[in-house]
């Protein structure tokens, strides 16, 4: 977790809140790429040393995006398309996010409505344990 801003910077509550928020953020692109390395671990056992990336993207097409299937296409010798949509069937219940495939591979993720208010005030209440 990122460490909360220490000292007396002047700091109001909603600077703390947008603080929370993008916590939030970088913690749900993880809890995605945790996903995703689970599944094609699973799915692909050979190609655990591929790394997993999700980036922020245009809200068009969603919070959060990845091009995971285009690197695999090698080594798993399939199309992209194809093993992009075997990694979103990780993602049919929506949690932590809903998947979507994109030509000519990508993976776009949209958070639920609600995921991102209601995270920093999980992260309140755990407080430490977070």
């Amino acid at each position: 977790m990122l460490a909360r801003p220490r000292g007396n910077f002047g700091v109001k509550k909603v600077s703390f809140l947008l603080y929370l928020r993008y916590t939030a953020s970088v913690t749900l692109r993880r809890q995605i790429a945790k996903v995703l390395k689970k599944e094609t671990a699973r799915r692909w056992p050979k190609t655990a040393d591929v790394p997993v990336e999700v980036v922020a993207t245009d809200t068009r097409f969603g919070q959060y995006a990845t091009n995971l299937a285009m690197r695999l296409a090698p080594v798993v010798k399939d199309s992209p398309v194809r093993i992009a949509e075997k990694l979103a069937e990780a993602f049919g219940s929506g949690r932590p996010a809903a998947a979507q495939v994109a030509a000519p591979g990508f993976l776009n993720f949209t958070l639920p409505e609600t995921a991102l208010k209601r995270l920093p005030t999980t992260i309140l209440k755990a407080g430490k344990t977070y």
